[in-house]
């Protein structure tokens, strides 16, 4: 079996030396280029990818990026084969190794251009998520190492779909350039009994929710006089807001207002008869009841039983039953709350029980109407709870008319 990985551990250059090799950018603005474009795809749509996935290693760091056709920091390649790295650094077509990358002040950034590359995030066998290598190389370039954790963005096997570093990546960037002064968390302002409220500042606020694109899950909870607050969760910013769409309290920081969570988390949900509040992340999940970690958490899920990092979960109640699922790329599972683990039923797949709804979901929640609203990017689908089935009308365009008011804020 041919397992893809990135070459990173095999590079030595000699002939570099006159780049000086030292292990992080000595200066917080970078220039970043192309040597060679791919022949698999237009010119502006790599350059957009390169773009976006900077932009991602910007967001949690003091690192800025600007786009060089002369002589930049970072240089993308796309290669087939002998490409001028030595023998041992040749590509060697499809499979294997897709890429590499050297530590700065080099800035080389190298794919192989031999690879079944692909945009869409609905991969098919051989294909191989361009946006993911994208965003593990130049996290090279920029000084940042391989880790034992393949769920990670910068684990050195290409897997799946990664386009959110996890806090072992955050930590090594924010080692070596520091943090963002955009997820800077004040406490001054905050009101008694809003722990964890920060400054509602509006470029930050919006550029994390993104018209509501940015969200990564919502729960409903109901406070000590039952009214249902809705928490919605987009970066490492929780946004309490009432069913009517209207703001409750000053956006908090996600890991203030949950202690113990790490930022960006994927999936969550609310279990009204434990009251517990569950995260999911990669192989980890964290419970809650009123916000106070529950002992022996977070906990490791043995990966064989996800088959898939999750990305979205709901709590689905009908007239019968309440159940949490956990939704990965294509498929999705049931979690026990009475076990805390998954059932013993094997995933299963989305297109198969959940009549004309996509893979690769970003969010769900079942609202007060009893029906369950699916989100991803710029579109949301209502799907009946017991027949789940897309309703006539839908996909429709974000965001639902309960949360308009809320959105449209941003």
């Amino acid at each position: 079996m041919s397992v893809r990985r990135c070459g990173n551990e095999k590079i030595y250059r000699a002939d570099r030396r006159s780049r000086r090799n030292v292990n992080v950018w000595e200066k917080n603005k970078l220039t970043w280029g192309f040597e060679k474009f791919s022949r698999k795809f237009k010119r502006i749509i790599q350059w957009r990818i390169f773009q976006k996935v900077l932009r991602i290693w910007s967001r949690h760091s003091k690192l800025r990026f600007k786009y060089s056709r002369k002589n930049p920091d970072i240089r993308i390649l796309f290669a087939r084969y002998d490409h001028g790295d030595g023998y041992y650094n040749a590509f060697d077509g499809q499979g294997k190794v897709i890429g590499h990358a050297f530590r700065p002040s080099d800035g080389g950034t190298h794919f192989d251009d031999d690879e079944f590359w692909s945009l869409s995030s609905n991969l098919t066998n051989g294909q191989i998520h361009l946006p993911s290598v994208a965003l593990h190389e130049t996290g090279h370039a920029l000084g940042l190492d391989h880790v034992n954790d393949f769920m990670s963005v910068m684990s050195a096997y290409y897997s799946k779909v990664k386009m959110t570093p996890s806090p072992v990546d955050i930590g090594q960037l924010n080692d070596l350039y520091g943090k963002s002064k955009k997820v800077e968390v004040s406490t001054g302002n905050s009101k008694p009994g809003l722990p964890g409220s920060i400054p509602p500042t509006k470029e930050g606020l919006g550029q994390a929710l993104d018209g509501c694109r940015g969200i990564s899950d919502l729960i409903i909870l109901q406070n000590r006089k039952k009214r249902q607050i809705l928490h919605i969760f987009a970066g490492n910013i929780t946004f309490r807001v009432s069913s009517h769409g209207n703001e409750l309290a000053t956006p908090a920081w996600t890991p203030r207002l949950y202690p113990a969570l790490p930022g960006n988390i994927e999936a969550a949900s609310f279990y009204k008869k434990t009251q517990a509040q569950y995260f999911f992340k990669g192989d980890k999940v964290w419970k809650y009841n009123n916000r106070k970690l529950v002992s022996g958490y977070p906990k490791t899920v043995q990966m064989h039983k996800l088959l898939e990092e999750p990305r979205a979960s709901l709590t689905l109640t009908t007239w019968h039953s309440s159940r949490i699922l956990i939704f990965g790329n294509r498929t999705f599972w049931e979690w026990s709350p009475w076990r805390d683990d998954t059932t013993n039923s094997s995933p299963r797949l989305i297109s198969q029980h959940w009549m004309g709804l996509p893979d690769n979901l970003d969010s769900a929640v079942q609202w007060e109407d009893q029906y369950v609203y699916f989100f991803k990017g710029s579109k949301y689908y209502k799907v009946h709870p017991s027949r789940r089935m897309v309703l006539p009308g839908y996909p429709a365009p974000m965001p639902p008319p309960w949360l308009r008011t809320f959105c449209q804020s941003y």
